[in-house]
């Protein structure tokens, strides 16, 4: 499965994205800053690709989604949070959001999750800016890698995240 991070531009040390899962809108995302210079536990990844796993988490002591390979960073993990205190470097989904946090992450994490673990891997995530390419293309970006790539959506701005466009 591949899955595409879209993030938008950071304000106020939070941001805020769109998560695609094989080319649909999934769910909103939280992160960190994106930052030239990591500060530990404030600081969003680096825009690129990662393989994703699932596997046990003894801080939350349940199954969760594991970036691997992350540069600089170690446990990044998807799961359920609704603010930029939740996040430590982690990527929060949720189905709304508001001006400060995302809303209902546990009922955008747990098909995300089941997702992950019921459908054969390898699972991938690319993450990009919605003013800029990511760093390796996914396949359904190889003919416009821009993240501005598709059509509108609901008065959003296009990306590159959406299969075929």
């Amino acid at each position: 499965m591949e899955l595409c991070l879209e993030r938008e531009t950071t304000i106020n040390n939070r941001t805020f994205g769109q998560l695609y899962l094989d080319g649909r809108f999934h769910c909103h995302t939280l992160e960190d800053a994106v930052r030239e210079k990591k500060i530990k536990h404030h600081t969003a990844i680096p825009a690129g690709r990662y393989l994703v796993e699932v596997s046990y988490s003894p801080r939350f002591k349940r199954r969760l989604p594991i970036l691997r390979k992350v540069p600089q960073f170690t446990g990044i993990r998807i799961h359920p949070g609704n603010s930029i205190a939740d996040t430590s470097g982690c990527i929060l989904p949720g189905l709304g959001r508001s001006a400060t946090r995302v809303l209902r992450s546990r009922l955008a994490f747990n098909p995300l999750l089941a997702a992950l673990e019921n459908i054969p891997g390898p699972h991938w995530i690319t993450i990009c800016h919605q003013d800029s390419k990511p760093t390796i293309s996914p396949p359904w970006v190889s003919d416009n890698p821009t993240c501005r790539s598709r059509p509108k959506r609901r008065g959003g701005r296009g990306t590159g995240c959406r299969r075929g466009q």
